[in-house]
């Protein structure tokens, strides 16, 4: 399974014919925070879904539609989407466990997924991997820290307007993200992107540009999505759902 090392910020990069960078629009910071919106949510199966994944495998617990593929690899499928995790467990004292379970405290994980994403406001082709730690699977609150890579090739469904293409590819890096244990809920920590995007036309592409993103994740089941340091969005992280502040 492959990893990457990861840099944070949302880059949309420029025009294809000029060196000057396409001026961004409302419309794509909206389109851009509801791409990433669901990459993050659990109902779609994004960042969210995977942390909760790993968490529960981690603790022996088999998430519906998975098994066991290999020595601490799993693989399932999920909403369209194929998942493949391969974790390493050690037990409070840092030793390594053979086989993950209720005494693991600490995770290191290798994740992957891809597929054909169909929601109600965005049908997405969509590519994951990246790698991350777990710590205090003995405690009530654990800390998630590590790092990802996307590309989702996505098609946009405003309400009440006609239907843009979007396509990312971005990097993801998470600090302190806090996952409270009993029920895997997200309540604290942040996560940072750095995407490339074009925005298409039908087949073509109108525009590439540059955007920086900042994700601070609360306890109240939500994550506050800041773009260009300018333009902030409430986004549910069970639906994915992004609304403008």
């Amino acid at each position: 399974m492959k990893t990457r090392s990861i840099v944070i910020s949302i880059s949309f990069a420029l025009a294809a014919c000029s060196s000057d960078e396409t001026t961004k629009t409302e419309h794509d910071y909206d389109d851009v925070a509801s791409a990433v919106g669901s990459s993050m949510a659990k109902d779609s199966g994004g960042d969210a879904a995977a942390m909760s994944d790993s968490t529960d495998l981690a603790l022996g617990v088999m998430p519906l539609g998975f098994s066991l593929s290999g020595a601490g690899e799993f693989g399932g499928e999920r909403l369209g989407l194929h998942y493949s995790y391969a974790l390493v467990c050690k037990d409070a004292s840092g030793g390594a466990l053979s086989v993950c379970g209720a005494s693991t405290d600490r995770l290191s994980a290798e994740v992957e997924w891809s597929g054909e994403l169909d929601l109600p406001r965005l049908t997405a082709s969509v590519e994951r991997e990246g790698a991350w730690t777990v710590t205090g699977l003995q405690a009530d609150v654990a800390t998630l820290d590590g790092a990802g890579s996307f590309h989702l090739d996505a098609i946009v469904r405003p309400d009440g307007l006609p239907e843009r293409g979007v396509q990312l590819d971005y990097q993801a890096a998470y600090d302190g993200v806090q996952i409270r244990v009993d029920d895997r809920a997200i309540i604290g920590g942040r996560a940072s992107y750095d995407i490339d995007a074009e925005r298409t036309a039908g087949a073509e592409i109108d525009a590439r540009f540059s955007m920086d993103a900042e994700v601070t994740f609360t306890a109240d089941g939500s994550a506050t999505l800041v773009l260009d340091g300018t333009h902030e969005y409430r986004v549910d992280l069970r639906t994915g759902v992004a609304l403008k502040i």
